[in-house]
């Protein structure tokens, strides 16, 4: 699945119980930078609009990373 540059989406943070969660308060929210191919995540937020993926980390805009480094991030199912 490809996502396209410009699509909003939240970074990730692990919190205590060793989980993935989206950052959905401002520091959190960005957009992809590029178009990307995505890998969906069987994931829950507690959001269930959000869908967690797995991307190269350099293709969002605020986050700044070796080519070969991936994350998660949450993108809304609309964009999808």
């Amino acid at each position: 699945m490809k996502i396209k540059a410009g699509t909003p989406c939240f970074i990730s943070e692990k919190r205590k119980d060793n989980k993935i969660y989206p950052i959905t308060d401002g520091g959190g929210k960005s957009h992809f930078s590029i178009d990307q191919e995505v890998e969906i995540k069987n994931w829950n937020c507690g959001n269930q609009n959000l869908v967690a993926v797995q991307i190269q980390a350099n293709s969002v805009a605020s986050i700044v990373a070796h080519d070969e480094i991936e994350t998660i991030v949450w993108v809304n199912k609309f964009h999808i």
